[in-house]
């Protein structure tokens, strides 16, 4: 049996949920094959590397998208167009100075296959192995709808991407073709299958029958979600509203407290575990355009208001869908009410988003690539190019 490892980095939380994912899938292949073989091992890099590393990735990320995201957009596009000397120096000083503990963990462990969520590991892993010091394949898993030049990486023997753009994309970026192979962004297995609206509404405590907009934070929280309320609640809208807030516990507080006007039906939730359910149970979402997030919509064939989304990754990730008619942009909370009184008013224009995003959703993305990279045929599953 192939030894696989999963590899990820905490920087926001969408790479960890694709690598948390993946080994929900890689198990379910295996364990489906009468394998008996044990789980498959994943690991987030950042809990075997110094707190530099940590704060370089993450710390560093999060406070900048919140404080000056413009910066952060600026210096997204720069490394993209020029990463040159100042990337690989970083980068290689990261490597060896602030993951000398995962280095050598990697190295003892040696397996036949490492799939990395995040560059980082994948420059480790391909570090040692052309030191003669690791035989594992390297599989990049690009976690966002359009690749950047951190991705690319000289040894990856298999990049897993989203969609046939993406692909397109890195092949123009110089990668082989014949390793790029296109599965969807792995997200979990609870979206393999999206429940029935009605039954699923009353499970949750929601009337089926009211359109209901979902909000979402991301895992992480973050965004203009209270202001989105604010102007809900300014709105003689008759609603039903739910608010996902992550684990920004603040915010649950502040949004719980609210008081929402007559006819508005408003329920506040902090981190879920069913988020298939609740965006079965939904008419809309109003949300970032993080890669997780927006894959877990297309799965359940929900359309979108992006609003706000992070210059970088988000906003080359809020073009795709707008480009294929699965969402429509908000220029601030101001126009979200507009946004969906427009749609509550055209169920006709509803109806195409949900068809549109439909046809780009690929809930089987990780079982995809698990039965690829273990030499297993790959299922017939639902994935469509748009």
């Amino acid at each position: 049996m192939t030894d696989v490892m999963i590899l990820t980095m905490t920087a926001g939380g969408g790479h960890n949920a694709a690598a948390r994912a993946l080994a929900e899938s890689f198990d379910h292949v295996i364990e489906m094959s009468g394998d008996d073989t044990g789980p498959v091992e994943w690991l987030d890099v950042a809990t075997m590397s110094r707190r530099m590393v940590q704060r370089v990735f993450n710390d560093n990320y999060l406070k900048m998208v919140d404080r000056d995201p413009q910066l952060y957009g600026w210096m997204y596009h720069r490394f993209d167009r020029r990463p040159g000397r100042t990337r690989r120096s970083l980068n290689r000083g990261l490597e060896r100075w602030g993951s000398r503990r995962f280095r050598r963990y990697l190295e003892a462990r040696n397996p036949d296959v490492c799939v990395c969520t995040h560059f980082y590991p994948a420059q480790i892993a391909l570090d040692l192995r052309r030191k003669g010091r690791l035989n594992a394949e390297v599989v990049m898993v690009i976690t966002d709808y359009q690749p950047h030049q951190f991705w690319v990486l000289d040894g990856v023997d298999r990049y897993s991407v989203a969609h046939e753009e993406t692909g397109w994309n890195l092949a123009r970026r110089g990668v082989d073709p014949a390793r790029i192979h296109v599965t969807g962004i792995p997200i979990d297995r609870k979206f393999e299958h999206t429940p029935e609206r009605p039954s699923v509404a009353r499970k949750l405590g929601l009337d089926p029958d009211r359109f209901t907009v979902l909000l979402a934070a991301g895992g992480m929280g973050v965004g203009p979600l209270e202001e989105v309320v604010d102007e809900l609640f300014s709105m003689d809208i008759p609603l039903q509203i739910v608010a996902v807030c992550g684990k920004n516990e603040s915010l649950r507080e502040r949004l719980s407290r609210k008081i929402p006007p007559a006819g508005t039906r408003f329920l506040v939730r902090g981190f879920v575990t069913n988020m298939q359910e609740w965006m079965a149970a939904s008419d809309l979402i109003v949300t970032k355009s993080g890669g997780l997030t927006t894959s877990e919509s297309l799965a359940t064939g929900l359309p979108m208001v992006v609003l706000d989304p992070i210059p970088g990754q988000e906003t080359r990730n809020a073009d795709f869908l707008l480009e294929r008619g699965a969402a429509i942009k908000a220029l601030s909370a101001a126009s979200v009410p507009y946004k969906i009184l427009h749609l509550m008013g055209d169920r006709t224009a509803l109806d195409r988003m949900r068809q549109r995003a439909q046809s780009l959703g690929r809930p089987f993305a990780g079982q995809s690539l698990a039965h690829s990279i273990l030499g297993m045929e790959v299922p017939m599953t639902r994935a469509k190019s748009a």
